[in-house]
């Protein structure tokens, strides 16, 4: 299922929560696709294709634990989607507010070898995720 919206939410998510510094011009356009076929198979909730230029995939609210079997699949996914479609970054957003998980995932991305400086993970806890993107709000 794919949506285009421009909601402030989304927005606001993006430049506040993720650091994003793009231009507001950039998200005039924002298609969210829920449970995004590319990444068929992998945790990944939903897929924000942000003016053509920044990729966010959202991480599926689960066990984080057992990620490092999927994070270098799911990162090299989204290098690879990233890539193919001219997109400029991307974003794996990982809601959870466990220390213990926040610790294993950035320890497991970090040793990483096919990453690149145009991709990044990050942390939020659930509930800092806007409603258009919080499976559990559904």
């Amino acid at each position: 299922m794919s949506n285009i919206t421009a909601t402030s939410s989304i927005k606001d998510f993006i430049k506040d929560q993720l650091g994003c510094g793009c231009p507001d011009q950039v998200f005039l356009s924002i298609r969210i696709t829920q449970q995004p076929g590319y990444f068929d198979g992998l945790p990944v909730e939903s897929l924000l294709e942000v003016g053509g230029r920044l990729l966010v995939a959202i991480g599926k609210q689960c066990d984080w634990r057992g990620l490092s079997n999927n994070l270098e699949k799911i990162i090299h996914t989204g290098i690879s989607f990233r890539d193919d479609n001219g997109f400029n970054r991307f974003r794996l957003v990982i809601p959870t507010e466990d220390e213990e998980t926040r610790r294993i995932i950035q320890r497991d991305y970090d040793s990483l070898t096919r990453k690149d400086d145009k991709t990044h993970i990050h942390f939020v806890a659930p509930s800092e995720l806007p409603g258009e993107l919080d499976a559990s709000s559904k």
